[in-house]
């Protein structure tokens, strides 16, 4: 915070411009009279929502190499489908825990940045005082004000940098892993890495209008199914064809290092470097930035609250009333039962390779999906909303629902009535297509703006990591596990060791013996991953059912909280 603050000088600095993010002057210049009361989250973190979008667009590379590179793992590696189930648990089960943390220290950062606010009252106060204004700078004086409000919207960048270099030097380790341990222990650090963008970007969004989230959390899952096809095409095509997927692995741990230095350089660099240098000029003692937010105090912050039980009995009685909230129980439930599907379909890339289609074939079926989804996120979330203006007690729930029992129908014609080989390509792409258009409804669409409004805006990072906690939970136990446990203990998979499968990437029709392998592993996988999402995505319509009973008196529970706290 401001140790000292003291009257900018009579006339000011004949140079007061620099290089800088400018965020939206507090009043226009001519307009002597204060509007201080204004200044909210939704401003400070504007400048952030872009920069959410292309680390969105890494993360949704990153995530999705591992299931992409399954084939490769089971030819080089020798790894079976309960093996990858195993390397799957680890990971998801590893960021679901550490997002609960990750969930706690956004909140702490949003609350400290709400708290720093009154504190720019005062400083604002003080810097449009008659005898600052005498000369008529206010282009001036804003520029001080907003160069000070800055301070507060960097924790973001911190923590995208570090998560950025943890993502970048795992892949790299990756590159040079040749065992099972091996690669679970990288999965668990990745993991660990992974666990802070849910959490992050519900808080930074949640800080919007509620008529506006939706809009924002569509443009979030566009810019991450954009990072998933990317990595689809470039791993099993661009490099898999020609090259190993260990490239990839390179070039996408590239890509996360020059993302964190251009956030270094962007955001810390620039505006820490030309803060001090205005606060010199302002005659501003100091603007301890590294000790009030960002990265630099989170030892501090664990040493003092997670280890205090003073702190420890407080947070609990702060978030006692979600016990009473019917609503976020089902959200609970809810997440953990979608959590099943999304991760039991990280076979599907390996299952269209069995079904007989080549790797350029198996990626364009996979990344048409992906691509439906990216053309109708947009859209998923300006439907929402309009859902919501229309019905806002039924709205998003009944939507969701909708969007569920149409993907069931979808995931039954695929899996198991498209006839097998090559020649049923456009066929598996049409389904694929079909199933893309109904992503993001349930999730973007529905629960993550229904738990904005059934929480207090303090508390939206730290319960949306615990309902991602257990999503996570969910699809690391019963996902992609169960799986390749059903796979090859119930329904016949065969199994090969390293190296065995060499052949079968470029097998001919004419050889019947691996056509039977490639059908019977096909069909194995196939109800295997029926059984793991039509069963959880039933049970999901029911839950979503019972929301309707629930959701309206749950959301005026915290309806003057989040007045308060938005405006």
């Amino acid at each position: 915070m401001i140790s000292s603050i003291e009257t900018i000088p009579s006339t000011p600095p004949t140079d007061p411009g620099s290089k800088r993010r400018v965020l939206s002057p507090c009043i226009s210049k001519g307009d002597s009279s204060p509007n201080i009361n204004k200044n909210s989250d939704r401003n400070i973190y504007a400048s952030n929502i872009y920069e959410l979008y292309i680390y969105s667009s890494i993360h949704g590379c990153i995530d999705q190499i591992i299931p992409t590179s399954y084939k490769f793992f089971e030819v080089s590696i020798g790894l079976s489908p309960k093996s990858l189930g195993l390397m799957s648990f680890v990971q998801k089960f590893t960021q679901g825990f550490f997002t609960l943390f990750s969930g706690i220290i956004c909140d702490k950062e949003i609350t400290k940045a709400r708290n720093l606010s009154k504190v720019n009252t005062d400083f604002e106060s003080l810097i449009r005082s008659p005898v600052n204004t005498t000369y008529n700078n206010l282009e001036y004086i804003d520029s001080n004000i907003n160069l000070y409000k800055e301070t507060r919207s960097l924790w973001p960048s911190y923590f995208m940098i570090i998560t950025s270099i943890g993502w970048g030097s795992i892949m790299i380790g990756m590159i040079f892993a040749s065992t099972l341990p091996e690669m679970c222990v990288l999965l668990f650090c990745l993991g660990m890495f992974m666990s802070l963008m849910g959490p992050l970007t519900q808080s930074i969004i949640g800080t919007f209008g509620s008529l506006n989230r939706g809009r924002y959390f569509g443009n979030l899952f566009l810019s991450q199914n954009i990072g998933r096809i990317s990595c689809l095409f470039i791993t099993a095509n661009l490099l898999g064809d020609y090259f190993t997927y260990r490239l990839a692995m390179l070039l996408f741990a590239m890509i996360s290092f020059s993302f964190a230095f251009y956030i270094y350089i962007y955001d810390i660099y620039y505006s820490t470097y030309y803060n001090n240098i205005l606060a010199n000029k302002c005659a501003l003692r100091t603007i301890k930035i590294s000790e009030d937010i960002g990265i630099y105090n989170l030892l501090n912050f664990l040493q003092l609250h997670f280890i205090n039980i003073t702190y420890i009995k407080e947070s609990l009685i702060e978030y006692s009333y979600i016990i009473y909230n019917k609503s976020a129980w089902l959200m609970l439930i809810i997440s953990i039962v979608n959590g099943i599907p999304k991760h039991s379909l990280n076979f599907t890339m390996m299952w269209l390779q069995y079904c007989g289609l080549s790797s350029l074939m198996s990626t364009i079926v996979y990344s048409s999906s992906w691509i439906a989804a990216i053309i109708i996120s947009p859209i998923v979330g300006k439907v929402a909303d309009y859902t919501e203006f229309l019905s806002p007690k039924y709205g998003r729930q009944f939507m969701a629902q909708l969007a569920i029992f149409l993907r069931i129908i979808l995931m039954v014609i695929l899996l198991l009535f498209i006839p097998w080989g090559r020649n049923s390509f456009i066929y598996y792409m049409i389904i694929s297509i079909l199933i893309g258009f109904m992503a993001g409804w349930p999730g973007v669409g529905a629960s993550r703006p229904i738990l904005c409004e059934i929480v207090k805006p303090q508390h939206r990072g730290t319960f949306f990591a615990v309902f991602s906690l257990f999503e996570t939970i969910g699809s690391a136990l019963f996902g992609a596990p169960f799986v390749g446990i059903l796979a090859q203990n119930y329904f016949g998979y065969i199994s090969f060791q390293k190296n065995d499968t060499q052949s079968i990437i470029n097998i001919s029709n004419d050889n019947l013996k691996d056509i039977y392998l490639l059908q019977n592993n096909a069909q194995a996988l196939a109800k295997s991953m029926l059984c793991m999402t039509v069963g959880p995505w039933l049970i999901a319509i029911l839950l979503f059912g019972l929301l309707h009973c629930t959701y309206s008196n749950d959301q005026n529970i915290t309806k003057d909280t989040k007045v308060t706290s938005d405006d």
